[in-house]
């Protein structure tokens, strides 16, 4: 049996590094790599600068397919052609996409080569905050919540997601979360899916501080759908209880601009900030914390969610789907998605009420089951069995 791999991962975002550490794991007789060159030797740079131990499993695995730059529908349906025809040429079983897209399967298809697709993420959307509804009213309403859009663009999303439907046909495919075929099936998409038991892994905690001397944290890329604002609202609110908060995570300069001026537009002035900090650096904030707040409303997983918990700092989250059916421990409090107020009245309950010293002993002991090598071996297990059926 040979597996191929494709990628086309230039960035270590959290889907690709899932990737670069389950390299680590797969079985080298039965697993081969294809990346486009011009995105291996981008993906490389990155890795490099980091020092980052992923850099020797992808460079002795990486078969270097011709440059894929930025093709357009009929681009990615060509290349995705060329992708099959090469891996059949190399003895591929099976053909393996590890990112959700709705045209590289177009041209697998008519390479006829055997082929399947890693899901992380709702196709097209990312994931939904509202469960109220069906179809394109359902994803029109999440769209414009999650990310401001407008029913145009709405349109267009929901016709991609359309096109997605129909490019991976009877194809069963992999979802690493459960709340990916639900969330799909709510939209009106019906798949068949194998899912993934371990959906994910991580570094656990890089740099653990031995003080717990600030209140609350975001922990998270700095941006609408992460819930940035609602963080806002929930230290505004709470301004009289909270004495110390952080925000941690990655930020370009004009969110920068933006957060600043609504720290001061709203005299939050306990708050302390943390842009684009190493691992180290980032844990060793966020386990200074007592407690994560994490008004996300996009995940199918979360990682930040993850490695706050392995850090010793326990959480109060949106119960969006990602979240409620991959954190299933009293470390993480759950509340009803978008509710900010919710969320803050949650935040001085456990503040006040001491809570989160023992929530801390369930985050440790739960963060110990997603191991990066049990993610890959319950995935390889699901790859051999799509390849002999």
């Amino acid at each position: 049996m040979k597996i191929g791999i494709f990628t086309y991962a230039d960035t270590l975002t959290g889907g690709n590094l899932r990737l670069v550490r389950a390299l680590r794991y797969y079985p080298k007789d039965e697993f081969m790599l294809f990346i486009p060159s011009d995105k291996f030797y981008k993906l490389k740079n990155v890795l490099e600068s980091l020092k980052d131990p992923g850099l020797e499993n992808l460079e002795k695995m990486a078969v270097h397919l011709k440059p894929m730059g930025h093709p357009g529908i009929l681009g990615y349906v060509s290349y995705g052609k060329y992708v099959g025809e090469y891996a059949k040429k190399e003895g591929i079983d099976l053909l393996y996409l590890y990112h959700e897209h709705a045209y590289f399967p177009f041209g697998f298809s008519l390479s006829g080569i055997k082929w399947t697709m890693l899901v992380q993420l709702t196709p097209v959307i990312g994931s939904i905050a509202i469960e109220e509804g069906k179809g394109f009213d359902l994803f029109r309403k999440n769209y414009s919540k999650i990310y401001g859009y407008g029913y145009t663009k709405s349109l267009k999303g929901y016709l991609r997601l359309k096109l997605f439907s129909m490019s991976t046909g009877n194809n069963t495919l992999i979802a690493a979360s459960k709340s990916v075929p639900y969330e799909l099936g709510l939209l009106g998409i019906k798949k068949k899916f194998e899912v993934l038991k371990v959906p994910n892994g991580f570094d656990g905690c890089l740099k653990k501080s031995a003080q717990k001397d600030m209140d609350v944290v975001y922990f998270s890329r700095v941006v609408k759908e992460k819930g940035i604002f609602h963080y806002f609202e929930v230290l505004s609110a709470l301004r009289n209880k909270i004495k110390s908060a952080y925000i941690v995570g990655y930020c370009d300069e004009r969110m920068k601009k933006i957060v600043e001026s609504e720290l001061e537009r709203r005299k939050l002035n306990f708050v302390k900030t943390l842009y684009n900090a190493s691992k180290e650096e980032a844990h060793e904030a966020v386990s200074r914390s007592k407690l994560l707040i994490y008004p996300s409303m996009m995940d199918a997983f979360s990682l930040s969610l993850m490695e706050s918990l392995a850090c010793g700092t326990p959480a109060v989250a949106y119960g969006i789907p990602g979240i409620r059916f991959n954190y299933e421990t009293p470390a993480v409090r759950l509340v009803k998605p978008l509710d900010f107020k919710a969320l803050a009245e949650e935040t001085g309950k456990i503040l006040e009420s001491g809570a989160w010293q023992e929530m801390i002993k369930l985050g440790l002991e739960y963060s110990k089951n997603y191991k990066w090598e049990a993610m890959a071996e319950n995935e390889v297990k699901v790859l051999e069995k799509l390849s002999m059926s």
